[in-house]
C-alpha cells in the first residue's frame, strides 16, 4: 500500500479502524463488541480504513521480525 492509497481515505476512519484492530487483538470481544464492529464495517469507508489498517499492521509486522530490525533494538 502507498502513502496515497492510505491517504485516500478520511483521518478519522482510520482513527477509529486502528482503535478497532488493537481491540481486536488485544482482547476476545463479547457480542455487543462484534454487533458494535459489524454496524461500524457497514458504514461508508469503513471496511476500506480497515483495511488498509489491517494491510499496514501486517507490513510493520513482517519488518519487526526481521534480525536487522532486531539488531536496531540491542
Amino acid at each position: 500500500m502507498s502513502k496515497s492509497d492510505f491517504s485516500q481515505t478520511n483521518t478519522s476512519l482510520h482513527d477509529d479502524a486502528i482503535a478497532w484492530l488493537l481491540k481486536m487483538h488485544g482482547q476476545e470481544l463479547d457480542e455487543r463488541d462484534h454487533r458494535d464492529f459489524v454496524a461500524w464495517l457497514s458504514k461508508p469507508g469503513c471496511t476500506e480504513a480497515y483495511h488498509e489498517v489491517e494491510q499496514l499492521y501486517r507490513d510493520l509486522r513482517i519488518v519487526v521480525d526481521t534480525p536487522q530490525f532486531k539488531a536496531t533494538l540491542s
